[in-house]
């Protein structure tokens, strides 16, 4: 990381900007004495530049340099390739973590801050449930956010988190663990925003273009009918994601946003399987040749003894249905019936 890529970082150039300075060659801070913006550099950048406390900035960077963070512009090689086909990809990218994953096949779950308990149920079905190894993107965010990585967590899947803030300032505060744990398992964390950079309103608008961005689809699990989750389904539309989303309660405050989404072209879901369905007929490759080798979330649940109840919970299915799928599971040799209601993996 280099003191002045830093810098221009926290100036939060716009794409215009920063082909404007490529085009002139500026390549070091001394630029920062001419008393006129180059032409085509945009006020607002030139005015954030001049106004940068360079000793404070380097007081900032001496902080971070011992982390392992990384930044990457979007000029370089290992920038990912799905984030520079939006059409206003971040110029910087601060990562806390594995930069290998991104731009690996990714689905991004969202919804309400304000879940329900159906609403955890459900992102942690699906999640649970899908059978390739998605890069699961969420926001960090309270709600369906942070039930998606704590999902993707717990079914030995990898998790990014893109922030509305830098490293040093989480928000919210109290996911710091979950953010640790995230990185504990090969997951990422990143932002547009230098480390040092408090939450600010503006920013998760921002933000929510680099999670539609780095994903082949967006999940919306719950709404309302104004909820910031819409303007991800929005910018994911635009940028040529599919967007799906989850048919809720018709009463529930929480559905409003998704019943709209739907009645705009959104597919609805009910299963993981619809969530995967066309992306293994449009890519082929990335169907896992050893099939055996992909893990079923509901063998691993049973690998101890669990009741029909505890199995019911845990696919979402009523009684009669979880029945039927246990009746094919021990036709098919998978699962034993140990008696009294109880059931166990062979």
């Amino acid at each position: 990381m280099e003191f002045f890529d830093f810098c221009l970082a926290s100036a939060l150039p716009s794409n215009k900007d920063f082909l404007v300075l490529k085009k002139y060659k500026v390549t070091n801070l001394k630029y920062l004495e001419n008393k006129k913006p180059l032409k085509g550099l945009s006020q607002g950048f030139w005015n954030r530049l001049k106004n940068l406390n360079l000793k404070k900035l380097e007081k900032e960077f001496r902080k971070i340099r011992d982390k392992k963070y990384k930044l990457l512009r979007l000029d370089q090689k290992n920038y990912p390739d799905i984030l520079k086909q939006i059409s206003d990809p971040p110029v910087y990218l601060f990562i806390w973590g594995n930069e290998k994953i991104l731009g690996k096949p990714a689905l991004a779950f969202v919804g309400s801050r304000r879940a329900t308990s159906y609403g955890k149920k459900v992102t942690n079905y699906l999640i649970f449930n899908l059978q390739f190894d998605w890069i699961i993107v969420s926001g960090l965010a309270l709600g369906i956010d942070s039930f998606s990585h704590q999902a993707a967590l717990d079914s030995d899947k990898k998790t990014v988190a893109v922030l509305g803030s830098g490293f040093s300032n989480l928000y919210p505060s109290n996911h710091k663990i979950l953010a640790e744990k995230i990185i504990r398992s090969q997951g990422a964390i990143i932002s547009e925003y230098p480390p040092h950079f408090g939450p600010e309103r503006y920013f998760f608008p921002a933000r929510n273009r680099i999670i539609a961005g780095l994903v082949q689809a967006v999940i919306i699990v719950e709404a309302a009918k104004h909820s910031g989750s819409l303007i991800t389904a929005s910018l994911a539309a635009r940028y040529g994601r599919e967007v799906m989303t989850v048919a809720n309660d018709l009463f529930c405050l929480t559905s409003e946003g998704c019943f709209s989404l739907i009645k705009q072209g959104a597919k609805p879901i009910f299963s993981a399987e619809d969530i995967e369905e066309g992306f293994f007929i449009s890519n082929p490759e990335w169907i896992k040749k050893d099939k055996e080798k992909i893990k079923d979330p509901l063998m691993e649940f049973l690998v101890t003894p669990k009741h029909l109840e505890e199995i019911q919970k845990f696919i979402n299915l009523n009684s009669e249905k979880t029945l039927v799928k246990l009746s094919e599971l021990e036709v098919e040799n998978k699962i034993r019936n140990l008696g009294s209601g109880f059931y166990q993996s062979k």
